[in-house]
């Protein structure tokens, strides 16, 4: 039997992938596993919550995780959705500035993972500006990707961004010293086929076979091979060594 998995899409600053990043998981676990529980941690704009209220198979919930003044309050009503929820897995959007929140009680939120035998892992998005560089060395010195196993963590350069030289990561000084998981998330192109997918409602790879969205034969076939990239990016964090297909479907494609 897998062990229950709580993921955190984790990262730098807004608009660096987290939610992309979390979608492309969610299916992902569905695909494989059956089913999936979404905790948006923006409860103003929560659009994971929003993508998937209505898709069969996922569990979505929104709460605001970075509560300015009040950390254990927004921490102890994400680890008793974690203690509820009967998923195999629970993918965790977080917010711009998360790390105000999670940095500061991410040992006690381990601490409980244990307790419920609840595997922790994450992704975290890195950022091209200037203002990210040290975010993510911070985490790993002290704040939530510490507490996360390094066979269970992955770093991830999104390259919609621009070109992995120009992530301040690159040239941090504790890159070197860094153990776990490090790969560049692939782009979608054109980046109207992004623009007209980020517009859509439930699984990304439902994109492939509408016709009701306006793209083209060409540019669905590329969401198809983008989701196919990304998916061998993400399922060796996702579903790791000894995990097993309790559907019994060896069809992963």
């Amino acid at each position: 039997m897998n062990m229950k998995t709580v993921i955190f899409s984790h990262g730098d600053k807004g608009g660096v992938g987290k939610s992309t990043i979390a979608a492309v998981m969610v299916s992902r676990i569905v695909d494989r596993a059956g089913h999936c529980a979404i905790i948006d941690g923006d409860a103003k704009t929560p659009d994971l919550y929003n993508r998937y209220a209505e898709t069969p198979g996922v569990d979505v919930h929104a709460m605001q995780i970075n509560y300015a003044g009040a950390a254990s309050v927004a921490m102890n009503q994400l680890a008793e959705l974690v203690e509820k929820s009967d998923s195999p897995f629970i993918v965790i959007n977080c917010p711009a500035a998360a790390g105000d929140t999670l940095d500061e009680l991410a040992g006690m939120f381990s601490e409980v993972c244990a307790m419920m035998d609840v595997r922790m892992a994450a992704t975290y998005a890195l950022g091209t500006k200037d203002e990210c560089a040290g975010s993510l060395a911070e985490s790993l010195k002290n704040g939530l990707m510490s507490f996360v196993n390094e066979k269970d963590r992955m770093v991830l350069y999104p390259v919609f961004q621009g070109d992995q030289s120009t992530f301040p990561w690159e040239k941090d000084p504790a890159r070197p010293d860094y153990r776990g998981g490090e790969s560049i998330f692939p782009k979608l192109e054109p980046q109207f086929v992004m623009q007209a997918l980020e517009k859509t409602t439930g699984h990304l790879s439902d994109a492939v076979s509408r016709t009701d969205i306006g793209l083209t034969l060409y540019a669905r076939v590329s969401i198809k091979h983008w989701l196919q990239d990304a998916a061998s990016v993400l399922d060796p964090l996702l579903f790791p060594s000894g995990w097993n297909d309790d559907r019994g479907d060896d069809d992963d494609a």
